[in-house]
Order: structure tokens, then C-alpha cells, then sequence
């Protein structure tokens, strides 16, 4: 009889422990995935931008049916301006695949704010704005720059994080046969 009471006792605790390591492990995961933020195969959320200057409003429904770069950016971050002049030269140089494809600028920053940013830097592309950084914040962006590649049907393709180099996206474009 005691030998059973033993063993009872070592197995609800075995299941215990078990119980508790397995919501420990997957709750863990689940907050890696939040702070990373949304991934290859996600849907995209829906949001909505505000162009500059005239803060027209577009929503992610504007983008669909091509494949749409998401770029997200900060007037006060230098990466972000190496990556927008990269940007800039990527549309000057590639005016037939820009018509294919959607490139988003999404600046982080006040309105007033992207009006000096583009008065020093001279930027001829569309620039929108993420007012209150709602939309970074509903993306998970944590760090600028961050890119994010979509699907014509709304599907996180890639997600990167620090500087692009416009001529891999050009390429990774090529592999999705958009030339």
C-alpha cells in the first residue's frame, strides 16, 4: 500500500511539472513571436498611412493585387537615411519595375519633422507618414530601418531588420518573377 501511495504521489508531481514546463516553454515562444513581430507566412493587419504632404489616407487595401515593400523608417535615424538614399536611386534607376511592384516609404516621425528631413535630404519619392507610430507599433517594429516584402494577396514574404541593399530586393523581385 505504501509503495502505491508512493508512486501516485511521484506521478501527479511528474504531471505537474510537466504542465507547468509546457506552458512555460510555448508562453515563451509566443512572446519571442511578439517581440520579433510578424513573419514569412503571416497575413498582413490591416493599417492605414497618411501620404505628405497632403495626408491622404491609403490602407493596406490600396496595395493589393502586387507585391508591395513595406519600408519603415525615422527622421533621426542615420540608417534610415543611408537606406533612403539607397531607396531613392533603386526608383531612379528601375522606373519599369516600380510599376509593377508598390514601394512604401512609412516615415515614424511628425509631419513637421519629414518636412525638414526632405527640405536637407531633397527626396523625390512618395513618402508616407505612420501618424502616433501606429503602424510600426501594430507591425512589432522595433528597430529602424525595417523592410517587409507582401504577397499580392496580403502574405509576409521576407522581413528584414537594419539597412537593405535595394540590389538583393531587385534580385529577390527577379526569383518572383517580377522584372
Amino acid at each position: 500500500m505504501k509503495k502505491i501511495v508512493i508512486m501516485l504521489v511521484v506521478f501527479i508531481i511528474g504531471i505537474f511539472i510537466y504542465k507547468n514546463m509546457h506552458e512555460i516553454y510555448f508562453s515563451k515562444n509566443q512572446n519571442e513571436k511578439q517581440i520579433e513581430g510578424l513573419q514569412r507566412g503571416d497575413k498582413l493587419k490591416k493599417f492605414k498611412i497618411y501620404s505628405y504632404p497632403d495626408e491622404k489616407e491609403l490602407t493596406n487595401e490600396d496595395f493589393k493585387g502586387k507585391i508591395t515593400i513595406l519600408n519603415f523608417g525615422t527622421t533621426w535615424c542615420p540608417y534610415c537615411l543611408e537606406e533612403k538614399k539607397e531607396e531613392e536611386i533603386f526608383l531612379l534607376e528601375n522606373s519599369n519595375l516600380v510599376t509593377k511592384i508598390n514601394l512604401v516609404s512609412i516615415m515614424m516621425s511628425s509631419k513637421k519633422e519629414i518636412e525638414k528631413y526632405l527640405k536637407k535630404h531633397k527626396f523625390t519619392m512618395k513618402i508616407y507618414q505612420d501618424k502616433n507610430e501606429k503602424v510600426g507599433d501594430g507591425f512589432f517594429i522595433r528597430s529602424t530601418p525595417t523592410t517587409i516584402i507582401i504577397d499580392e494577396n496580403g502574405v509576409i514574404l521576407e522581413r528584414y531588420s537594419g539597412v537593405t541593399n535595394f540590389e538583393s530586393i531587385k534580385i529577390y523581385l527577379k526569383e518572383l518573377g517580377v522584372e
